[in-house]
């Protein structure tokens, strides 16, 4: 089953922002952590310092999958929003043909309507 997006290209391209700008935070975060770890590593010695740097040095692939994964939902976003508007573009533009196609027939009938009726009153009247 197709989904349906109930956004406009632009809110879709307001969410992908926000994904691209929270991963920008969380890549600053951790650039504040890592110098806090630098800071602490010259003042802080021995193993209870060793065992809290493995469990940040362990930490940190994560927190840049985690900032990777919100840089990968932007593109996404940003792919969608593109795709939607070219599709609502080529919709709009396909309705305007139609639209053009369907006066067309319609005055075709129309004027095939009024030549008709006129067919018919001049017969008619050539008959009285």
């Amino acid at each position: 089953m197709a989904g349906q997006i109930r956004m406009t290209p632009a809110e879709l391209r307001d969410r992908a922002k926000k994904y691209g700008h929270s991963a920008r935070e969380i890549d600053q975060i951790l650039n504040n952590l890592k110098n806090l770890q630098e800071q602490l590593r010259g003042e802080w010695e021995g193993q209870a310092f060793a065992r809290f740097d493995d469990q940040f040095n362990q930490l940190k692939p994560k927190v840049v999958q985690f900032s990777d994964l919100l840089d990968a939902i932007q593109n996404q976003l940003e792919k969608q929003r593109l795709l939607s508007k070219i599709t609502t573009e080529n919709y709009r533009k396909i309705l305007a043909l139609t639209n053009k196609s369907i006066l067309k027939k319609c005055r075709r009938a129309v004027q095939l309507s009024a030549w008709l009726f006129l067919k018919k009153e001049i017969t008619q009247h050539a008959q009285n």
